[in-house]
């Protein structure tokens, strides 16, 4: 069944409360041919052929000529919350330049080089050759099919009342912004961790394609627009099969199982209603472990201890610190009021000097007024 209108102004309202304004448009491609996005078809694919189709002046700096539209692509252009691959473009009478950032403007997609081209130059027509830098679209792709992951992770264990409120991926690491009425629990936390990680385990295929939106909302219902209503009548769907549908142009893998892993880094409720959760997958997650347990290993050495022992070592440590630290404190202020009694009673002198061994000596701000 096609969504009911009501469906549709409540996901659009949503959207509206939870988006940012569009950015202005600065370029006019509206005369040129839409590119292609070779990434659609293979999100694997890392090198491609292509011509370019127009150059433009960089309007953000200061009128750079370095901005190349080709008629094909393989480069993402930042969009969906997913930051842009960057890589190398080869072009004939230029040579070799870095692909710094990528953008789309309507339906072509512009790729900012670190090299101007000069204004007497006519590259229309000019054959290039590209080349995307592979670890960052995996690792871009790992988080973006990650935040999928975690979003059917976070309906399973804490409701179908939740729906995607916002999200950004970037190399370093991933979050998603659930509707949740609370902050969540280390218990929940672990349990979407832990399902995550499980349906990774499971090697569950992933399918995209584009389909007709009256089919895709009959087949699939009106949990497609987590991202918002797509306009247009044809949609972009990814299919965790039989987990999580969604419409979304972004990168993913092929299979949960190239997602590698995922650990969630924190939670926190950014506003009433909205839970955001960090994460990262893949290389990043093998990182933020292999850090978290460098931490393990050096508590071991320098105490002296096993790391079954860590724990109690570590409250020990804390409430001795708490001991000794009130401790000090009532001593302080026995010296101090020593120290100010001295003083008085020294009629001849009227200014005094006293160093404090405190790193933040507000003990005598607070304790000397009632010497005055």
């Amino acid at each position: 069944m096609p969504i009911p209108g009501n469906l549709y102004y409540e996901i659009a309202m949503l959207q509206e409360r939870t988006g940012k304004a569009a950015e202005k448009i600065l370029y006019s491609t509206l005369h040129l041919p839409e590119t292609v996005n070779l990434y659609y078809s293979d999100s694997h694919k890392y090198d491609f052929e292509a011509k370019v189709i127009s150059v433009y002046a960089n309007v953000k700096k200061n009128g750079r000529r370095n901005l190349v539209i080709l008629d094909q692509s393989a480069f993402y252009p930042t969009s969906g919350g997913q930051q842009n691959d960057t890589g190398k473009l080869k072009i004939d009478n230029i040579g070799e330049v870095n692909v710094i950032d990528v953008i789309k403007v309507g339906k072509c997609v512009l790729h900012e080089i670190d090299a101007d081209i000069p204004d007497d130059m006519d590259l229309v027509g000019a054959k290039c050759a590209g080349l995307v830098d592979a670890a960052r679209r995996v690792q871009l792709l790992a988080h973006h099919t990650g935040t999928h992951i975690i979003f059917a992770s976070c309906r399973k264990i804490l409701g179908p009342h939740i729906w995607q409120a916002g999200a950004k991926k970037t190399p370093e690491q991933a979050h998603l912004d659930i509707t949740h009425y609370k902050s969540l629990t280390h218990e929940e936390e672990l349990a979407i961790e832990n399902a995550a990680n499980k349906l990774i385990s499971e090697c569950v295929n992933i399918k995209k394609g584009f389909m007709d939106k009256a089919d895709a909302e009959r087949d699939h219902g009106f949990t497609l627009y987590q991202g918002g209503v797509v306009p247009g009548n044809s949609l972009r769907v990814v299919d965790i099969e039989g987990v999580d549908t969604e419409a979304c142009c972004g990168t993913h893998a092929d299979n949960t199982a190239e997602v590698g892993w995922i650990k969630l880094i924190k939670t926190q409720r950014i506003s009433d209603g909205i839970v955001r959760l960090y994460y990262v997958a893949r290389d990043r997650a093998m990182e933020v472990m292999n850090g978290e347990a460098s931490i393990l290993t050096n508590l071991c050495s320098t105490w002296g201890v096993d790391k079954n022992q860590i724990e109690p070592t570590a409250y020990r440590f804390f409430n001795e610190h708490k001991r000794l630290g009130s401790l000090c404190s009532k001593q302080d202020q026995q010296i101090l009021s020593l120290q100010v009694k001295v003083l008085l009673r020294d009629g001849e002198r009227h200014l005094y000097y006293i160093k404090s061994e405190q790193e933040n000596p507000t003990l005598y701000i607070s304790y000397l007024p009632e010497f005055a």
